[in-house]
């Protein structure tokens, strides 16, 4: 359950004051002091709890993930990184890698996903960080059902990635529930330049509620 944590530091309302006008104004003063801070912090929260998600950081290797090639592109290899040169610090990262590019099948769809439960009517919120070179990638959000229907989706140009963190992106989608399962995926669509490309993420996570 959602916890609040209030500072009460500062003045001491025990203090002997002169007036009790003077009182009365510093017992005003210090509790819009508290409301203030109540405030703050109930629009910091994240909702939700548990991670519907299985194995989002990837530290039981490929478990509940499976990646497919709907189209194009011939070659990918799927795989965990765990300290290599594009790997973050302390993060172990799922990598989706494409080869033997040339123009004629620069464009394709090369997908990593994973179907969970989900309450029809519900909102959720799916978080995520991603990076990689010479590709376009896209984030989606789908029913899991005959006819795949698009809840939400982002699209991602060449990401730096690396050991720090502040050269991924760090995102979220947010959706509403339209079937008892849903599914995220991650895609490659197009490498731009080169022979090869590559998407790395990590971190997936989702969670009842819009923040």
């Amino acid at each position: 359950s959602n916890r609040f944590f209030c500072n009460f530091g500062g003045n001491n309302l025990t203090t002997n004051y002169t007036t009790t006008e003077a009182m009365n104004s510093a017992i005003t003063q210090k509790a819009n002091e508290i409301n203030l801070e109540v405030t703050q912090t109930i629009n910091s929260i994240q909702t939700g709890g548990k991670n519907l998600i299985k194995n989002g950081n990837f530290e039981d290797g490929l478990n509940h993930w499976v990646y497919e090639r709907f189209s194009g592109i011939d070659s990918a290899v799927f795989e965990i990184f765990d300290g290599r040169e594009w790997c973050m610090d302390g993060k172990k990262q799922c990598s989706l890698s494409v080869y033997d590019i040339d123009d004629s099948n620069r464009q394709g769809e090369w997908t990593v996903r994973q179907s969970f439960k989900t309450v029809i009517g519900q909102e959720y919120t799916v978080s995520y960080m991603i990076a990689g070179h010479r590709t376009y990638k896209t984030v989606a959000i789908r029913q899991d059902g005959d006819d795949w229907a698009y809840l939400g989706s982002k699209d991602y140009p060449d990401i730096y990635g690396g050991k720090n963190a502040n050269d991924w992106v760090y995102d979220s989608i947010t959706f509403t529930a339209t079937t008892s399962g849903t599914m995220i995926l991650f895609i490659i669509r197009e490498v731009t330049s080169e022979t090869n490309g590559y998407m790395w993420f990590t971190d997936v996570c989702c969670v009842e509620g819009n923040k």
